[in-house]
């Protein structure tokens, strides 16, 4: 009988079917979730901070020493996010335990961790915190519905409760899969097959029928017999004075100890399946227009940016070119007006887009350099370095016109 090989641990969530939820805990919720959000906050930050140092030391050992404190915090937020989400009346327990005696069971056993796969680990789950942001984004967008078909019902309706489990698990196995505390790719977004989920079925002996292929034993204690006795196939060689040593190699299986099902594993209706893609659906359109909003926001503000500043900014284009053809005492007074330049220009106020900013942290490093070579040029117009002052005006005119290329025409 071949053995299957070991399963990497991951998180697992267990939580009974849909049950009656008093009407006034659903009403205020929010309110009620509010002490668990404050200290979940600050231990959060603890976690952020320890798995940053587990990271260095997982890349050595393949183990994280903070698993304990850190799956805690994650056990605790996830059943805190169960009761937000209405998958339960039953009020989460201020506790890091795993098993809290709480009606959300959290599994998150700790198993090694692949050396590459930590030292990749943003890369490699990336996708996932793509599609969990998503998928959480659009659940919180059927809030609304979520918290009225309750407030009505009485109960999450049963493809909801499904859904939110779906979704909520998944999330939580992304930070487990982010935060070292599982290897396991997170998945089970849109439920688990039947195959799939820990077992509740403990191994247990087949019991007499798995030896009925077997002959009967010899005697219990070997010489009773003034007889050789035989050695039947199967069993082990009975030593003198000894018992007789049982079968050498016993027939194992599966007994189900309980026909309940498993309360981890969730297999789930084709209506949850098309709730949790609708979610993911409302997440992309969130995200668009959240973009869409804030692109528009930055827009204007880099329109503002650009019609009070402009004009300086191509003025000292302008004093660039006129140092690059200056010569003599002409040069001397055009450095002075480029050291003036480059101080108004570390002094202006960072434009709103990232990229710009960029281009505009590069041009003030440029015109300190020019300022700096400017500063050497004596009144009658030597400079101690020419070549190493036209290079510097050349850079500082290219980046100063990648700069200027992006703001937008001033207006008004």
């Amino acid at each position: 009988m071949s053995m299957m090989p070991p399963t990497l641990p991951q998180l697992e969530m267990g939580l009974p079917e849909p049950t009656a939820q008093r009407r006034w805990t659903v009403l205020i919720r929010m309110v009620l979730v509010v002490p668990h959000l404050v200290v979940l906050s600050f231990l959060t930050i603890a976690a952020e901070v320890v798995t940053f140092l587990a990271w260095f030391a997982a890349l050595f050992t393949g183990r994280n020493p903070f698993h304990s404190f850190v799956a805690g915090v994650f056990a605790w937020s996830l059943r805190v996010s169960a009761y937000l989400y209405f998958l339960t009346d039953v009020y989460p327990p201020f506790s890091l335990e795993l098993q809290a005696g709480y009606v959300i069971e959290v599994q998150l056993d700790q198993g090694p961790l692949n050396r590459a796969k930590v030292f990749f680990r943003f890369f490699l789950a990336l996708p996932a915190l793509m599609l969990a942001s998503l998928a959480t984004g659009g659940l919180g967008a059927m809030v609304f519905v979520t918290w009225l078909a309750t407030l009505v019902l009485g109960r999450l309706p049963r493809p909801l409760h499904q859904a939110t489990i779906g979704i909520l698990r998944f999330g939580a196995r992304t930070n487990a899969y982010w935060f070292l505390l599982q290897d396991r790719y997170p998945a089970g977004l849109f439920g688990d097959t039947s195959a799939e989920g820990p077992s509740s079925t403990p191994l247990v002996s087949a019991g007499p029928s798995a030896f009925a292929h077997l002959p009967p034993p010899p005697s219990t204690v070997v010489g009773t017999s003034p007889f050789p006795q035989p050695t039947p196939q199967g069993y082990a060689t009975p030593q003198p004075g000894l018992p007789v040593a049982p079968p050498v190699n016993p027939t194992w299986t599966a007994v189900p100890s309980s026909t309940e099902p498993s309360p981890f594993r969730h297999v789930f209706t084709g209506g949850a399946k098309g709730l949790v893609a609708l979610a993911l659906v409302l997440g992309v359109g969130i995200y668009v227009i959240y973009g869409s909003v804030v692109a528009s926001a930055l827009s204007g503000d880099a329109q503002a940016w650009s019609n009070e500043h402009y004009a300086f900014v191509v003025s000292v284009q302008d004093d660039l070119s006129a140092a690059q053809s200056s010569h003599g005492t002409q040069l001397f007074t055009t450095c002075n007006v480029l050291e003036l330049d480059s101080q108004n220009f570390q002094a202006l106020p960072p434009t709103p887009g990232f990229i710009d900013a960029i281009f505009q942290g590069i041009t003030k490093v440029t015109l300190r350099q020019v300022a700096t070579d400017c500063a050497e040029v004596t009144p009658a117009g030597v400079v101690p370095n020419s070549s190493t002052l036209s290079q510097d005006l050349t850079n500082a005119q290219s980046t100063l016109q990648s700069f200027v290329s992006r703001l937008p025409a001033p207006q008004g």
